[in-house]
């Protein structure tokens, strides 16, 4: 028996309410329960317990906080996380072993080793790119508005990947006691890993949140 419109909202209505967020791992386990559901009716169950028994087989459990699929989300974010990351660098070996990137990156290198014995070179070029991702993060919060996707954020974490090491980036000549020349050194690589880090982790978000904003508008469509 094929469901109807009405029964497949009222599954999904159940999967958001019991903490299913993410609408991408939402439509994932709906497809599944809807076919579970579908020969459940078929072999003599009413709907409604076979949309139950349905979830009891998925994983759903009752708690002092009502139900929900934690379990479950937690299983699926993790293989999510892995996938995405490996997709991620994938993109990331590939999109950095071609001529132009190459080239730029050697004459990025000479470039800024040369003049980072400035010390303002070093400040704008650091608030050049705070203000860029400041300016990504605050274009994605508001103009890539879409309902929750664990895809979409794992982009995002990708994207913004480089900003955790600002910090240590910081501190570490005082902790270190670096010299000079080193330091030198070091602050031309960390700029250099960065910015490829930066511009190819955008890259990869723009990339994936068209895909996925096409497959969210053909579900709503």
């Amino acid at each position: 028996m094929q469901l109807t419109e009405e029964q497949v909202q009222y599954i999904e209505n159940r999967l958001e309410k019991d903490g299913v967020n993410y609408w991408d791992i939402r439509m994932e386990m709906l497809d599944h329960v809807v076919t579970d559901v579908e020969k459940r009716i078929d072999l003599g169950e009413k709907f409604k317990d076979a949309v139950q028994d349905s979830f009891i087989s998925l994983g759903w459990k009752e708690n002092f906080n009502g139900s929900c699929f934690e379990k479950v989300i937690a299983e699926k974010l993790n293989v999510y996380s892995r996938e995405y990351g490996r997709s991620f660098w994938k993109y990331f070996k590939t999109s950095i072993i071609n001529t132009s990137t190459i080239v730029f990156s050697l004459s990025y290198l000479i470039v800024f080793y040369s003049i980072s014995k400035y010390e303002l070179v070093f400040k704008i070029v650091l608030f050049s790119y705070l203000a860029v991702m400041i300016a990504f993060l605050f274009y994605y919060l508001t103009k890539y508005r879409v309902r929750k996707s664990v895809q979409l954020e794992s982009a995002l974490s990708k994207a913004t990947f480089s900003l955790m090491f600002i910090n240590a980036f910081i501190y570490m000549p005082k902790l270190f006691e670096i010299d000079v020349l080193n330091y030198r050194l070091l602050t031309t690589v960390f700029f250099w890993f960065i910015t490829i880090q930066s511009f190819y982790g955008i890259s990869f978000f723009n990339k994936e949140y068209k895909k996925v904003n096409n497959i969210y508008k053909q579900l709503i469509a």
